[in-house]
């Protein structure tokens, strides 16, 4: 059930890109505010404990003030608040699980890969180590802005040395006795971050999926992304951007971002 839901989400139609903008900030932090009265006091000693010179990731990521014009900035979960996955695990214990298997081809291209279920997999990892805000044009469902930044290590084995190792991609999930594959193609992109390393600056599209090989049509596929990863001191972050987006208007993000986290780290 998880792994036809996750293939559904990837290549549902392109509406969906706004719908999971709308989960990240609003649906999170509103039922989150359920609990928040009972632990925010446990959650401030220990991060003033564990982290007392760094700021929670929900304040370094970027705000409303670099949002493309005509755009709403859907703000992240705070620390400490649910994640996706336990928010869905509340409701189905099934539902907030990962795939078994989740395997790309080629390996180093783990790190080259953008659609809707991956930013379902941003949101259910924890608020702690995690934070994913968006912004989306309410005014065109196909247009949407999402930002990651995690402190979780970013892998040098998931980025190529070459985007052209990444020409054609594939991610094949198993669970409940299925297999599903999504099917990218990725190009180069010019996107250059001053004070950060870049790890991927590429143009994404999903091009296909399948499940237990029979394969599967949605408006969903053929959507195209732009797409950065880059790392400032210890803290990665990935931005995706509708490929119909001004390449200008990414690159301000991803500089923006950049020196939110150079500011939080000096």
């Amino acid at each position: 059930m998880r792994l036809n839901y996750r293939c559904a989400v990837a290549t549902i139609l392109p509406m969906t890109l706004f719908t999971l903008t709308a989960c990240s900030g609003d649906s999170a932090a509103t039922k989150a505010g359920e609990t928040a009265e009972t632990t925010s006091s446990v959650s401030s000693e220990s991060t003033s404990s564990e982290q007392p010179s760094t700021a929670p990731l929900s304040e370094i990521i970027v705000d409303a003030s670099v949002a493309p014009v005509g755009f709403e900035y859907i703000p992240p979960a705070a620390e400490g608040e649910p994640s996706l996955a336990e928010l869905l695990g509340a409701e189905d214990p099934e539902a907030g699980l990962p795939i078994d298997i989740n395997t790309f081809n080629p390996p180093q291209c783990a790190g080259v890969h953008m659609d809707s279920l991956t930013v379902l997999d941003w949101m259910m990892e924890p608020t702690d180590t995690t934070a994913t805000a968006s912004y989306a044009n309410p005014n065109n469902d196909n247009e949407a802005i999402f930002v990651k930044v995690t402190s979780s290590p970013a892998d040098p084995e998931t980025f190529p040395a070459d985007m052209s190792e990444c020409a054609e991609i594939s991610r094949d999930m198993s669970g409940d006795g299925e297999q599903g594959t999504l099917y990218y193609a990725a190009s180069p992109a010019d996107f250059s971050v001053d004070g950060a390393e870049v790890l991927v600056a590429a143009h994404v599209s999903l091009t296909g999926a399948s499940m237990s090989g029979i394969p599967l049509e949605a408006e969903g596929i053929g959507q195209g992304f732009h797409l950065v990863t880059a790392t400032v001191d210890d803290l990665t972050f990935t931005i995706a951007a509708a490929d119909t987006l001004a390449v200008d208007a990414v690159s301000t993000i991803a500089h923006e971002q950049a020196a939110r986290i150079a500011a939080a780290r000096s």
